[in-house]
Parts: structure tokens; C-alpha cells; sequence
């Protein structure tokens, strides 16, 4: 696993990250989020989301400027790529 970029946001309690990793001879995209905002580190990671770094770019800005917990992690994650498939 290669990080490509960090984000850490409520004095690092909150740390998103999106990295690559390659199978196949292909980059494949995914994104993590740490929080320990609420006293027990809580993580989420969804390898794989996407081949195409442009919009794992993109997912990861929406989903960091949002503060998106882990929690509510995956559901977003469905939402904007289903969003980004549809005409």
C-alpha cells in the first residue's frame, strides 16, 4: 500500500487517506478514516474503489472537506459512486 495523500483534520483526531495499491499491473484507489473523536479509535477503509486516480482524487476531497466518519464511511462511498455511474 502506497499513500498518496493525508488529511487530518480536529488536531488529528480525525485522519483520512487515500492510497494505491497495484494488482494486475493497474493502480487501484482507496480511501481510509481514523477518528478518535469520541474516545475509542473508530477506523474504515475501502480498498479498490477505483482504477481511475482523477476521481479518487475527487471522492477523497468530498469525503474530507465533509467530515465524514467512519460510520457513515461506506454508505458515502456507495452514494458517490453510484452517483458518478449515473447518466
Amino acid at each position: 500500500m502506497r499513500t498518496i495523500k493525508t488529511y487530518e483534520e480536529a488536531k488529528g483526531k480525525l485522519r483520512y487517506e487515500l492510497f494505491a495499491e497495484e494488482t494486475d499491473g493497474r493502480e487501484h484507489y482507496g480511501i481510509s478514516v481514523t477518528s478518535s473523536i469520541f474516545g475509542d479509535t473508530e477506523r474504515a477503509e475501502i480498498p479498490d474503489i477505483t482504477t481511475e486516480k482523477k476521481f479518487a482524487e475527487k471522492m477523497f476531497r468530498m469525503i474530507a472537506d465533509n467530515f465524514v466518519l467512519p460510520s457513515t464511511f461506506s454508505e458515502v462511498v456507495e452514494e458517490l459512486v453510484a452517483a458518478e455511474l449515473t447518466v
